[in-house]
């Protein structure tokens, strides 16, 4: 679930990417989600969403990104 949110520190409108935990319990989808942060944190591009940071709570991981504008690219790309 993706949600838009506001950067307290800086101003910034910001995009919350959620995780449940709950439904982390499948080892192949956790191992995805923390491939997916560690990817994140390495790629500096400006044609990339940027992730400020990453969030793990006792119910939830959060990724802080950029927001971007005009819908998900899975909508443009099933358009």
């Amino acid at each position: 679930m993706v949600r838009i949110g506001l950067h307290k520190p800086s101003g910034w409108k910001i995009a919350m990417k959620i995780y449940k935990k709950y439904k982390l319990i499948d080892v192949n989808w956790r191992k995805s989600v923390w491939r997916e942060i560690k990817l994140m944190q390495k790629i500096k591009h400006p044609n990339i969403v940027e992730m400020i940071e990453a969030v793990d709570t006792s119910k939830y991981v959060f990724l802080i990104m950029d927001y971007v504008g005009g819908g998900s690219l899975h909508a443009h790309i099933k358009a």
